[in-house]
């Protein structure tokens, strides 16, 4: 009963001792690199929850984190940004939870608070499992784009295999998008988009009528009709309806059996292995000194976002790389990394970042 009449009085004190430096200024104010209050003058009892949740002590930590709570819960704008932000990065004694981070930033935006709100469109923006339907409504897929319409042939062959491979799109319109990007891509010298496209349209040309005999030769073992097959699961063309688990199957089938165009969509069709692929591009686009690669990096590792580990010093390196070559977005990541490095919510790559 003493220890909760305790934190009571701590989150009571928090609340009402603890006066939070509103951001109501405009976007140089929001971001820019203003001096935060120093720790002398903080209240105490803010800073005596906060030495709980720092703590080594799991009990500690655990009354610093219901203290914290009962405070947000009672309207205290800083103990909601602390509490928003520290789900999100994985900080000290907050188990990473995005769900849980958009609750209290979205009461900390709804107080005002536009570095809230800003982060909270952040985490909407980015916070999904990694497909190609998701890849293309990120601000990096318009940068892509833009090199493919330049005519890098790499850009346009992995839209065309992202289109291809997107099974949210219904018919063959992710076909002839994607086979649009890889016919300039094949025309550009890319041989495994040439290979694609000579597949892509023996299932653009499979009709209903045309079904029994593709099964028939893929049961009998038939790569090229395996390959076809699954195909027009994935794309619920040629009188099959779409469903990943038979186009899986005979993908599968053809590719054990060398059929480089299974390959290639097993490959997009597999999480682990699209996100390697959209990393390792990422990566690429990021050391030729694009900027839109830096930011997304940086988020990525910042907030442990599709499953990727939190590497604040990464982030922080990519920001400063794409502040220093023009970029805004990169400029206002930067100073947001600054705020919580001031404020000791710095990630724990320790723990398990998945929720």
């Amino acid at each position: 009963m003493r220890q909760f009449i305790i934190l009571l009085i701590l989150a009571a004190a928090v609340f009402f001792g603890y006066s939070w430096v509103r951001d109501t200024a405009g976007d140089e104010q929001l971001f820019g690199d203003k001096q935060e209050a120093t720790a002398d003058q903080k209240d105490s009892a803010f800073l005596e929850v906060n030495t709980l949740l720092e703590s080594k002590d799991q009990e500690m930590m655990e009354q610093g984190l219901r203290a914290m709570e009962q405070a947000a819960l009672a309207g205290s704008l800083d103990a909601q940004l602390r509490l928003g932000f520290g789900h999100a990065l994985n900080a000290h004694g907050t188990a990473y939870s995005l769900d849980k981070a958009r609750v209290w930033l979205k009461k900390a935006a709804g107080q005002g608070d536009k570095r809230a709100g800003h982060y909270l469109n952040i985490i909407n923006a980015y916070d999904y499992e990694l497909t190609p339907m998701r890849l293309l409504e990120t601000t990096y897929a318009d940068d892509l784009v833009r090199q493919a319409g330049r005519g890098d042939i790499d850009s346009q062959a992995l839209l065309g295999r992202v289109h291809m491979m997107d099974m949210h799109q219904a018919g063959i319109e992710g076909m002839k998008k994607g086979r649009s990007w890889l016919t300039l891509a094949a025309q550009g010298g890319d041989d495994d988009s040439e290979r694609l496209l000579e597949i892509i349209d023996m299932v653009l040309e499979a009709s209903p009528k045309d079904l029994a005999k593709i099964q028939n030769q893929a049961e009998g073992g038939d790569a090229k009709s395996q390959a076809v097959l699954g195909m027009m699961y994935v794309h619920g063309i040629g009188g099959v309806a779409q469903d990943p688990k038979p186009a899986r199957k005979w993908l599968l089938m053809a590719a054990e059996q060398g059929d480089d165009a299974a390959t290639e969509y097993l490959r997009f069709l597999n999480r682990e292995m699209f996100l390697d692929a959209v990393m390792q591009r990422l990566r690429k686009d990021a050391l030729r000194g694009d900027n839109q690669a830096k930011v997304t990096l940086a988020y990525v590792n910042l907030f442990g976002f599709w499953g990727i580990p939190h590497d604040l010093p990464l982030a922080k390196r990519l920001a400063e790389l794409a502040s220093k070559a023009g970029s805004d977005e990169g400029r206002k990541l930067l100073d947001f990394i600054r705020y919580i490095e001031r404020e000791n919510m710095r990630p724990d790559p320790a723990h398990e970042v998945r929720e």
